[in-house]
């Protein structure tokens, strides 16, 4: 629910004021619950910006934007486009695919074998579902018996190849004979005909639910169809219930006579399981399907990989048991201390931090949100212990590196568990944002949501790099891209409401502007960089391009400069595509940027040098406060630029 605070009631509790009914009903946690608070500031209060929107909509042909919304709309078409489907249940018929025609489609056997490795490497050290020695010896057993392997093995095998496509790099693909998005297409695809042959709704086995869970991994990175990310959740809660189904969700000690190596199994799965339900509800805004004291799986033995062995008179791609008999096992796993760091550590982790976050998305995201203030400072100071305990617990990563530096794969989990825990952080302030010196009792969570909010966008930082070589950390980004464009939305709030500091001040180490706006560029040229991958892509940088432009004319206090701002940002994002994608939009070699560009003072001329490409503004351009004048400059102009304002930032907001 979109909830807002009509007074400040006895016990501080949230009232639920209002339903956005273009959206739907979504909780709090939602990025379209801040759209609400941007249009706030959104409207059109002057009659000469009412004029100004009909000029720059208008269909006549000697309108003086029609030429250049054109041209900005022209670049979509250089953009690629994925066909919409019901995936993974959709319009592919698998009784007419054979399983030898299914393995036809995979590539040569030493590419499978290094993106298998290079998977191993990235989304499973995050998303943790398999033992990869297991899986090593389970291919090689396949090459020399291709057709032996069950339907839901080489399911899981195809939707592994397909996400290890998206992460590898891009030398590996070399000479392959096909572009990285047409293998990735045919690989998803023999993953869903290969799924649709199993008996997955009477008989799953913990392959179906890891193919599953990869499915899912795909569509939050749009490697399926775009915008998937937005309907996840349901697939999740079927994927859910499907292990329920299963009893993963339920301690495997309970059960006499099951082998210990699928009790962890069974654990891992259930512990990735939770770890995306736990996003996505987050994202989505939506609640979770289950509750915490639901399940009691508990986490994976504190052991390295070396030290679990499979047991070889268990059968993969089989649901042990067939019969549940209840009663004590005692594991036969040595395993360590919690305090010492192993290649399980980072579940056993996650596992620690699910009651909190549950509890802070089940309360944020119900249909009838209430939570007292206490019990929301409650937990945020548990969050903040978890965070503050991270360093320590990866710093003893170290003994599984090379030389005196901790693995990379070591730095990636803690970066993904700071950036669950932020969210988390910054999902359990989002309904207390208010007008701090109207209700300074929740004057802690106005900084917490901008505190989380540079946060993230600084883990963003450590993911993308400065563009000067690949990044091996990108596709984490793509996974959580949702949490960057909800924090850069927040700090852009932040900047125009004017909630930063000119000078750092020691005791509130408030961030300042220069900070916060070092944020937002450092956001805006990883979204530059990713520009060609999608429409959304496009959009996102378009729109906070656009917010950009026009905060920083507020903050310098030159309103009537915006409307040429809009223009030389709407025209650095011409030239970002038509580079990116080495094409041109215009019409002729110089559309006449004379006609696109109002006469500007040599102050805001240089201010937009500054901002394209990314610089650090002139301190001086912080030292003026937004007037009212100013605010009604920022609402009309930003709702003005050359698309309609849902779709300008409908990837934003």
């Amino acid at each position: 629910m979109f909830a807002k605070f009509a007074k400040d009631n006895a016990n501080g509790s949230l009232v639920n004021l209002a339903i956005d009914r273009r959206f739907g009903v979504t909780g709090e946690s939602h990025v379209k619950d801040v759209k609400l608070q941007v249009e706030k500031i959104n409207v059109f209060t002057s009659p000469k910006f009412d004029e100004f929107k009909q000029q720059l909509l208008c269909n006549e042909p000697d309108c003086e934007w029609k030429p250049f919304v054109m041209e900005m709309k022209s670049l979509k078409r250089n953009f690629p486009t994925r066909r919409s489907r019901n995936y993974p249940f959709g319009d592919r018929v698998a009784e007419h695919s054979t399983r030898a025609e299914l393995i036809e489609n995979l590539p040569d056997p030493s590419l499978v074998e290094k993106l298998v490795d290079n998977y191993m490497d990235t989304f499973e050290r995050t998303h943790r579902l398999f033992h990869r020695p297991t899986f090593e010896k389970q291919l090689k057993d396949f090459w020399l018996n291709p057709t032996a392997v069950s339907d839901s093995w080489l399911s899981a095998l195809f939707m592994m190849l397909a996400l290890s496509c998206h992460s590898c790099p891009v030398s590996m693909l070399a000479g392959i004979g096909k572009t990285r998005d047409c293998l990735v297409e045919v690989l998803v695809d023999a993953a869903e005909l290969a799924l649709v042959r199993t008996p997955f709704m009477f008989k799953p086995t913990l392959d179906i639910l890891r193919s599953l869970c990869m499915m899912v991994l795909a569509k939050e990175i749009n490697i399926i169809s775009f915008k998937d990310e937005d309907n996840v959740w349901t697939l999740m809660g079927f994927i859910e219930r499907l292990a329920m189904s299963m009893f993963v969700h339920m301690n495997p000690y309970k059960f006499l006579g099951m082998p210990t190596f699928e009790a962890e199994m069974r654990r891992r799965v259930w512990t990735t399981i939770m770890f995306l339900m736990m996003q996505i509800a987050i994202d989505s805004g939506m609640p979770l399907v289950i509750k915490h004291s639901d399940f009691d799986a508990g986490p994976p033995s504190n052991i390295d990989e070396d030290e679990l062995q499979f047991v070889d008179n268990f059968r993969p791609g089989t649901s042990f048991p067939s019969v549940f008999e209840i009663g004590p096992m005692e594991p036969v796993i040595q395993a360590r201390d919690l305090s010492e760091f192993t290649e399980s550590s980072f579940q056993i982790r996650l596992v620690q931090t699910f009651p909190r976050v549950a509890a802070i998305v089940r309360r944020v995201n119900d249909i009838s949100p209430n939570m007292e203030y206490t019990k929301v400072l409650g937990h945020d100071i548990e969050i903040r212990k978890l965070l503050r305990d991270l360093p320590r617990l990866f710093d003893n990563s170290g003994e599984l590196g090379i030389g005196n530096g901790k693995p990379q794969w070591a730095k990636l989990q803690q970066i993904a568990l700071e950036m669950l825990l932020r969210r988390a952080l910054l999902t359990l302030h989002q309904p207390f944002d208010v007008d701090p010196q109207k209700w300074p009792r929740y004057q802690t969570s106005r900084w917490a949501i901008l505190e989380c909010s540079l946060a993230l966008l600084n883990l963003q930082r450590e993911l993308y790099g400065d563009g000067a070589t690949p990044s091996p950390f990108e596709w984490v980004g793509e996974l959580f891209g949702g949490h960057f464009r909800i924090a850069v939305i927040y700090v852009m709030l932040g900047l125009r409401r004017g909630d930063f500091s000119d000078t750092p001040d020691q005791f509130s180490q408030q961030p300042t502007h220069q900070t916060a706006w070092e944020a937002v560029r450092a956001c805006a040229d990883i979204f530059s960089r990713t520009i060609t991958k999608s429409v959304s892509h496009y959009k996102m940088y378009t729109g906070l391009t656009a917010m950009m432009a026009v905060c920083q004319c507020v903050d310098a206090g030159e309103p009537s400069h915006i409307n040429s701002a809009l223009r030389s940002a709407s025209s650095h994002v011409k030239m970002v595509v038509e580079q990116a994608f080495g094409v041109s939009t215009s019409t002729s070699s110089n559309t006449s940027e004379a006609q696109l560009h109002t006469p500007a003072s040599n102050v805001v001329e240089e201010s937009s040098r500054d901002m394209y490409p990314n610089t650090l503004l002139n301190e001086n351009a912080f030292l003026i406060e937004p007037t009212v004048g100013n605010a009604q400059e920022f609402d009309g102009r930003l709702g003005n630029f050359p698309f309609d304002i849902d779709e300008l930032l409908m990837d934003l907001f």
